[in-house]
């Protein structure tokens, strides 16, 4: 196949070490793309070991905030479901839970907007 096939896509399958950095050594040409995919699950941490009910949303390195005006209480169970609304986006949303709650990381809260980090 030519340059705009398949087999000019490449899958690196290397397994990162914790603590260590991961390169990928390649000669490159002008006009390039990299993607870069890396499995970043979100997760509910608590503010501390006293307050266990207490959590932020995180999807590392960013942690979400809750944003509107009225905060909907909603269990770790149905904050677990939220998704960013596309690929890159900075917009999260609850799947199909009533009482929805968006979110954001810090860099894309408004000025002014009301924000909620910790839920309970």
């Amino acid at each position: 196949m030519g340059w705009t096939g398949e087999d000019s896509q490449r899958q690196r399958a290397a397994r990162p070490v914790a603590g260590r950095f991961a390169s990928i050594e390649r000669l490159g040409s002008e006009g390039d793309r990299i993607d870069l995919m890396m499995d970043r699950p979100l997760q509910a941490e608590a503010i501390d070991r006293h307050f266990t009910a207490r959590i932020a949303m995180v999807h590392d390195p960013l942690t979400l905030f809750a944003t509107r005006d009225l905060f909907t209480p909603l269990t770790r169970k149905v904050l677990m479901t939220s998704r960013q609304e596309s690929l890159g986006a900075t917009e999260w949303a609850l799947d199909g839970a009533t009482g929805s709650q968006p979110s954001r990381p810090w860099l894309a809260v408004g000025r002014g907007e009301a924000t909620r980090l910790y839920q309970r």
